[in-house]
């Protein structure tokens, strides 16, 4: 028996038109996107269509790597806007999850993969949303 839980859309609990970043978005702006939001995830969009994500562990570690002894915030994020860009720090083609899809299927695949976030995707392949293990957590809380 389908546990009518199982068919509940993932777009009732996902952060809907979640900012955004842009292969040419510099490293700085990430980094001052995750210093002023309360998320840890941005999908990187050519147009509307995903094409990776950006987390905020990605940015702690090439900012390590690249910036061994240096101590002041606003250098290193020079230095990383001068080496890098957005497409070497990110995931290619993350896991998605179709704006139809439930939230069982997202926590199936949050629960199974080595990932924290899920962008959620229309038949185009564009943004709608992301959901996160956090998401799911406060779901469960809710519901139990």
């Amino acid at each position: 028996m389908v546990h009518p839980k199982h068919h509940e859309l993932v777009t009732q609990i996902m952060t809907k038109n979640p900012t955004t970043i842009h292969l040419k978005t510099p490293i700085s702006e990430v980094g001052k996107i995750f210093g002023e939001g309360k998320f840890h995830h941005l999908p990187v969009v050519n147009g509307k269509e995903l094409i990776g994500m950006v987390s905020y562990f990605d940015l702690i570690r090439v900012s390590f790597e690249q910036s061994f002894g240096v101590i002041d915030e606003r250098a290193v994020y020079s230095v990383l806007d001068h080496t890098l860009d957005i497409d070497s720090i990110m995931t290619k083609d993350p896991e998605c999850i179709q704006d139809t899809g439930t939230i069982y299927e997202a926590a199936k695949k949050l629960a199974t993969g080595s990932f924290h976030s899920l962008p959620v995707v229309n038949s185009n392949h564009e943004i709608k949303g992301i959901v996160t293990s956090k998401d799911l957590i406060d779901y469960l809380v809710k519901m139990y």
